[in-house]
This record gives structure tokens, C-alpha cells and sequence, in this order.
């Protein structure tokens, strides 16, 4: 028989699943608003119409924070003009207060719906979602129609936003997934209440038996957003003394036998009251359902950290646009050719090695030997490059470039930091940590591109927002290496792997139409002709009129080839909590949409000069 608790753990997960395919579109919308991130305030708010809502009603949902912060932070909402108080701690929405809460279930919907086209999201058919969703719908039904606990604050609440049986099925499944954890909260709230406690003293048995906090201080600390003092929480703790709950043992808080007697017996509690309404099912729907969640959120977790990468790339060609008014000067001047940059740049990482054409060629593997050649002899000709040991390495006025362009571009965005969010050392942070994992992943063997692109980092420190612009370049330089890593076991070379690519993304289908995509590869019409007659000889491309396309084995091939590079790419981002992964895409974004309302600022005020 299936376990349920397993079942709702998988509830929980598909929640955070579903959240990457809507986060981008909600911190557009609050960010466009100019607001606050106080939606779930709101959304309470929103809950009880058509009648206001008072904080007295507020508490009684979400119990653990002190009445006053709760009745503080309502009145912010109000000053901030996003609600109205209509009498004494008693709140109504505001227009702007309805435009920003509405808005955000609306882009979240909308976010939802563009996943399931022009496919089904994830790897679920569109027949197993509907069957999904219809599953955890009965129980929805079920848990609204039950008899236990009396009063469903949390679950009510969250149905306002129910976008009705013509909504598409994703958009059902994150609406049903909301309902059930929220219905968990009434369940266990009712299964702890039967002991005449106050949602602080609660929380306070709740984070000792955890082992978040043993301390009345420590408490104060972790709990700071409750608005309680220590003293508030060493009352807390004198009463579970009395109770026989808690003990002090060495300075700090312990549970005593009968303590760990209630943790067991509200956590029986809780089960109960919540999976009576379960039963709607049978032992074979719940088997059903389970397999359904985890095929859902494997799947979904993969495509999360696919749309987090895509927000990466999105940043990482932002933040040039915040420098370019200064930077491009200094291309002018010291790079003639714009070719001639990176190999610059990356015999800096090399230093004091020299740069040879192999190593230039393991991170742009698709160009021709002799374009490398050229690359870094066009270089040495600039004077950014001397010879040495059969290679090159950097010349004085080379690393006269490097570090002015450097100082210059990382000096930029140092002037901008204390212009963004304080969210920017956060990204960093986390960012940080992906690249430290990344160096130390098992796969690929090989990562020469990201130590030398590591190497490349300025030795002075610069802001936040510069930290971030270096480990985006990082993950790119990992990227590169995972995808290398990953097509050289086919035994064939970078020229025709292009090639195969190009006609696989359908951006070209002949050989005259990859020398023309391909120029600054090297290469001519007789070598793209040669790799598609090869690739046609192993079955991956087919020739049909003038024109070649991939085969059933060929796309076999490619599928195998991204499977491989998105679960080395992505195995080092498996550092970051739940939590983390959440936050990064939020802050991915707020990032980005900070930095173009700079860029235009700094225009349109260039344009009134």
C-alpha cells in the first residue's frame, strides 16, 4: 500500500516544479508596478471579499506572529496605497491593491499556459495530466465537503483564485497543489489548537523539537519577522517547562519524554483529520496518483533548471548594455580586430603560460586550426601577443588592455551596484556557489575552459554586480565543456558536430547556406560539403532534393547528446535548498529588469542633453 505521507511530499514538490514557468512573468508584473513583495498579504485580503478583513481574522490564520507586527504591517500596505483602512485594523484593497494581486495570479496563469504549448510541461502526455489533475481535484473536492477541522481558513483563502473548469490543466494542477498544502495547514493548526496554546508558544515547541533553535535568544534571532523579543519566547518557554514539554539541560531547550509524547500525537492528529478526505480514492488512485507526481516533478525539476539557465543568459547579456557607453571606447582602441579579444583575454588566464593554438581551440573547438592560427597571430601582429615556447602569451600593452577594459567595465557596474536591489549579493552568493560546485564535479573530467575563464577574474575585488558578471562567464565557459565532453565520444570532429547542430536546429540545410551562417569559422564550401556527406554515411543526416535532414538516428543521437549535457551542466546547481533554487530565478529577474530601467534612464537622459 502507498504510503500518503510519501504521496504529499510529492504534493509539496510539484508546487516548487511548477513554480519556474511562472516566476519570470510575476516579477515582471510587481516590477512594473513598482510594488512591494507583499502579494501574500494581499491575497488575504482578496480572500474575504466581499467582506474586509480585520487583523483580528489575519491572526487567526497565521497564528505564529505577534498581533501588533501583523497589525504594522497592514498598515504599511495601506500607507504604501495598496489597501484602505476602513475602520479601526480593518482593510479593503485599494485599486492599485487589486491591479497588483490580481495581476499576479494572472501572469502567473499565463506562464503556466505558455508551458503546455506548444507541448505538455515536462514529459507528461497531456493524457496523464488530465488524469492527474482529476485526481487531486476529487481530493480538493473531498477536503472542502469534510467535516473535520471546523473551520478551513487556509484552504477557503486559497480558492479565490480557482481559474474554473476551462482553465488548462497545468494551471488546475498548480491551483490544486496549492489547495491541498494549504488544507495540510488547517489540519495541523486544528490537531495543535486542542492543546489551548498561542501560535508563539507553538512555534516555540515546534522550532526546540527541530532543533532550529534552543535558545530564548536564539529563538528571538531566527523568529526576528514575528515580532516578538526574547523575553517574549522565554515566557514561551517557562510555560512548555510547566507543561512537561521542554527541559533545560546545558543552557539549552530540550524535548522531555512527554514532549516528544505531543510531537507524536499532533502529528498523528494532523494525518488524520487530513487524509480522511483521501479516502475519496482508492488504495490503486493513490498508487496511481504517486507515480504520476514523481514522473511529473522529475521531469519538471529538470525543465526549472533549464528556464533558470535561460534567465542566466538573459542577465548576462544585460549587464554589458549598463557599460557599453564606456567600454566600447576601449575595444576601439586597443582591439583593431574584435576577433582578437578573447584570445587576449584567455592568454591573461594562462599566464604565465603560453596560449597555444590547441588550447585556444579547446574552447572554440568548431574553428578551423588554421583560423586559430590566425586568430592568435592577427593578435601577436596588434602587439597584444608575443611568442614564446611554441606559444604566446601576453605582451605588455595586451595586459594593458585586459586590465583597463577591465577596471573600466567592473569600475562601471561598481557605480551602479548601490543602484540595484539589495538582492544583488544574494545572486552573487548563490551564483558563487554553483561555480564552486562546478569546479569540483566529477563530470566532465576535463574543465579547461572554466579554470581559464576562473583564472581570467581580476585579482582586485569589485561589487556585487560585477561578482555576478564573472560567474555568469564561468557557466558559460562550464557549459562549454560539458557540451564538448559530451559529442567528442562519437569520434567526430568540431566542424561536422556544427554541422550536424545547424541542420538539427534547422538554421541550415546545405553547404552554401553553413559557409554563409559560418564565415568566421574558416572553413569553405568543400569541408561543410565533406562533413554532411559524412553524417549522412552514419546515418544521422539524410539527403532529400538539395537539401539534408536529420534522421530518426541522427535525432536519437542529438537527443542523447543534450540529455547528457543538461545533467552535467546542471548536477553542481543540485547545491542549491529548494529554497535557493526558488529565490535565484526571482532574483535572476529582478536583476535584469533593474539594469535595462537603468540603461534606458542613462538614455533617454542622453537623448534630452
Amino acid at each position: 500500500m502507498t504510503d500518503k505521507k510519501e504521496v504529499y511530499e510529492q504534493i509539496e514538490e510539484l508546487l516548487r516544479s511548477l513554480a519556474p514557468f511562472y516566476s519570470e512573468r510575476v516579477t515582471e508584473h510587481q516590477y512594473k508596478l513598482q510594488a512591494p513583495n507583499h502579494w501574500f498579504a494581499l491575497n488575504n485580503v482578496r480572500a474575504y471579499e466581499p467582506e474586509p478583513v480585520t487583523i483580528s481574522q489575519i491572526h487567526q490564520q497565521y497564528p505564529f506572529a505577534s498581533i501588533k507586527r501583523q497589525s504594522e504591517n497592514y498598515a504599511a500596505l495601506a500607507e504604501a496605497g495598496l489597501l484602505q483602512a476602513v475602520d479601526t485594523d480593518t482593510y479593503v484593497l485599494t485599486e492599485n491593491g487589486r491591479e497588483l494581486i490580481e495581476g499576479f495570479f494572472h501572469a502567473a496563469h499565463k506562464g503556466l499556459d505558455a508551458s503546455e504549448s506548444p507541448s505538455p510541461v515536462g514529459a507528461l502526455s497531456i493524457q496523464k495530466m488530465e488524469r492527474l489533475a482529476k485526481l487531486l481535484g476529487q481530493i480538493v473536492v473531498a477536503s472542502l465537503e469534510a467535516p473535520e477541522p471546523n473551520e478551513k481558513l487556509a484552504l477557503n483563502g486559497s480558492r479565490w483564485t480557482d481559474p474554473g473548469e476551462n482553465a488548462s490543466t497545468v494551471v488546475k494542477l498548480d491551483q490544486y497543489v496549492t489547495d491541498l498544502l494549504r488544507f495540510r495547514t488547517d489540519a495541523h493548526n486544528a490537531a495543535w489548537r486542542k492543546y489551548d496554546l498561542g501560535g508563539r508558544t507553538w512555534e516555540t515547541f515546534t522550532q526546540v523539537e527541530q532543533g532550529e533553535a534552543k535558545t530564548a535568544a536564539g529563538l528571538a534571532e531566527r523568529l526576528n519577522y514575528r515580532g516578538y523579543s526574547a523575553d517574549d519566547y522565554g515566557a514561551s518557554l517557562s510555560e512548555l517547562e510547566e507543561l512537561g514539554w521542554l527541559e533545560e539541560i546545558d543552557n539549552e531547550w530540550v524535548l522531555t519524554a512527554k514532549g516528544n509524547q505531543i510531537k507524536q500525537e499532533v502529528g498523528s492528529e494532523t494525518d488524520r483529520i487530513y487524509f480522511e478526505s483521501w479516502k475519496k480514492l482508492g488504495d490503486t488512485e493513490i498508487a496511481e496518483l504517486f507515480e504520476l507526481l514523481s514522473e511529473a516533478n522529475e521531469s519538471l525539476q529538470h525543465e526549472g533548471a533549464v528556464i533558470a539557465w535561460e534567465l542566466a543568459l538573459k542577465l548576462g547579456q544585460t549587464i554589458p548594455s549598463a557599460a557599453n557607453d564606456v567600454v566600447q571606447p576601449l575595444f576601439e582602441k586597443y582591439f583593431s580586430e574584435p576577433a582578437t579579444f578573447f584570445p587576449t583575454l584567455m592568454a591573461s588566464g594562462k599566464s604565465p603560460e603560453s596560449y597555444s593554438v590547441k588550447d585556444h581551440r579547446q574552447r572554440f573547438p568548431y574553428n578551423s586550426s588554421e583560423r586559430a592560427n590566425q586568430v592568435l597571430s592577427d593578435a601577436a601582429e596588434s602587439g597584444l601577443l608575443t611568442t614564446s615556447n611554441g606559444g604566446y602569451v601576453l605582451s605588455n600593452q595586451g595586459r594593458k588592455a585586459i586590465d583597463t577594459v577591465n577596471d573600466v567595465f567592473y569600475s562601471r557596474l561598481d557605480e551602479i551596484d548601490p543602484l540595484m536591489d539589495e538582492d544583488t549579493q544574494a545572486l552573487a552568493d548563490l551564483l558563487h556557489k554553483i561555480v564552486d560546485a562546478s569546479l569540483e564535479a566529477v563530470e566532465p573530467e576535463s574543465k579547461w575552459s572554466l579554470a581559464n575563464m576562473h583564472n581570467c577574474h581580476p585579482e582586485q575585488s569589485y561589487s556585487s554586480l560585477a561578482q555576478i558578471d564573472q560567474y555568469l562567464d564561468d557557466l558559460n565557459a562550464f557549459r562549454d565543456d560539458v557540451h564538448i565532453a559530451v559529442w567528442q565520444p562519437y569520434e567526430i570532429d568540431g566542424r561536422s558536430w556544427e554541422t550536424f547542430t545547424l541542420v538539427w536546429r534547422g538554421e541550415a540545410s546545405t553547404a552554401e547556406e553553413l559557409v554563409e551562417r559560418l564565415p568566421f569559422r574558416g572553413y569553405e564550401l568543400a569541408d561543410y560539403t565533406q562533413s554532411l556527406e559524412r553524417l549522412t554515411e552514419r546515418g544521422w543526416l539524410r539527403k532529400s532534393g538539395d537539401k539534408y535532414k536529420v534522421t530518426k538516428k541522427g535525432q536519437a543521437v542529438r537527443d542523447e547528446a543534450e540529455e547528457k549535457t543538461n545533467r552535467y551542466f546542471f548536477a553542481p546547481w543540485k547545491e542549491l535548498s529548494n529554497p535557493e533554487r526558488f529565490r535565484i530565478r526571482a532574483l535572476l529577474t529582478r536583476t535584469r529588469l533593474r539594469i535595462e530601467s537603468l540603461v534606458e534612464n542613462q538614455e533617454a537622459e542622453v537623448v534630452s542633453a
